[in-house]
């Protein structure tokens, strides 16, 4: 199998922390036969990566794995990858703020 594409980039700042986002492709984001799309922040205390929201095509399906919900679920959809990059380019900072509300 081949090794996946990774791409990040910084989204922006809300409220103190850098939300970025991760494409990952394999064998590549340019045409995908599996992908993940994450929006994450990194938390500053534990140097670890805290996702909020991400779209992949594991467990067999394409699906949005909603994380700023309490409790997280998942969401069949019919995006590709860059469907799901222009989503979450648009609309990672409701997730943030809803990640926010929920889980602090």
């Amino acid at each position: 199998m081949s090794s996946p594409d990774t791409i990040e980039y910084e989204l922006d700042t809300w409220r103190g922390r850098i939300y970025l986002l991760r494409i990952r492709g394999t064998p590549s984001y340019f045409d995908p036969d599996d992908f993940a799309v994450t929006v994450y922040y990194k938390d500053a205390a534990t140097e670890t990566h805290i996702e909020i929201a991400r779209v992949d095509t594991a467990h067999d399906f394409t699906h949005f794995d909603r994380l700023f919900r309490n409790p997280p679920d998942k969401k069949p959809v019919e995006w590709d990858i860059w469907d799901a990059v222009d989503h979450f380019e648009e609309n990672w900072p409701t997730y943030a703020k809803r990640y926010e509300e929920n889980r602090t």
